[in-house]
Formats: C-alpha cells, sequence, structure tokens
C-alpha cells in the first residue's frame, strides 16, 4: 500500500504532494472506483494548501481521463482529473446567490 493512498472504512484518503495546477488532481481509477462501490468520500489532501472531502459523483462530474503508460504499454493506467475543491466552489456561488452579494465585492 502506497503512502498516497490509503482505504479505510469512511473514506479513502488521497495525498496529492504536487498538484498539477492549484488544486487540480489526477487520481488513480482504481481508488475512485472503491469509493464509488463502497459509497464512501473521497478526502484528497494536498500538503501546505488544505484538505477536501468530494464524493464520486461530485469529482467525476466534468472529470478528464488521461490514460498514462508506466510499465506495460498494452495496459495503460487510468486517471480521472479534476480540482479537488470543486464541491466548495460550487457552495460558495450558491451561497452567494442567495444572499445577493456579488462575486468581486467577496474579495
Amino acid at each position: 500500500m502506497s503512502d498516497y493512498y490509503k482505504i479505510k472504512k469512511d473514506c479513502v484518503e488521497i495525498t496529492i504532494h504536487k498538484p498539477l495546477h492549484g488544486t487540480f488532481v489526477y487520481i488513480r481509477d482504481k481508488y475512485l472506483n472503491v469509493a464509488k462501490q463502497r459509497n464512501i468520500p473521497l478526502k484528497i489532501t494536498i500538503p501546505n494548501v488544505d484538505t477536501y472531502e468530494n464524493t464520486y459523483e461530485n469529482f467525476m462530474d466534468g472529470a478528464k481521463k488521461m490514460e498514462k503508460v508506466v510499465y506495460y504499454p498494452d495496459n495503460p493506467m487510468i486517471l480521472y482529473g479534476n480540482y479537488a475543491n470543486k464541491n466548495l466552489d460550487e457552495g460558495n456561488k450558491e451561497r452567494i446567490n442567495k444572499e445577493g452579494v456579488q462575486a468581486n465585492e467577496l474579495s
């Protein structure tokens, strides 16, 4: 088992040491399938940034698929990429819309 992925009873913990850009991360399909089958959330940790919780459905909504050849050219590793804090951004948009505050006034 790797230090990057830990499958627990209540969540799948994923640690990303080098995100692609900001909070954009790629996660292996093996661990996404475990979260889907057990109906448990993904707990994505980016050191020195934050820890984010996502459901399988929320992470896969608009995710980008990538096939990466690591050891075997005929069996590439399948990864899905999306923003780790996607659900937080959507929640903030809803809160902003309900309060009637515009996005540029918050900063």
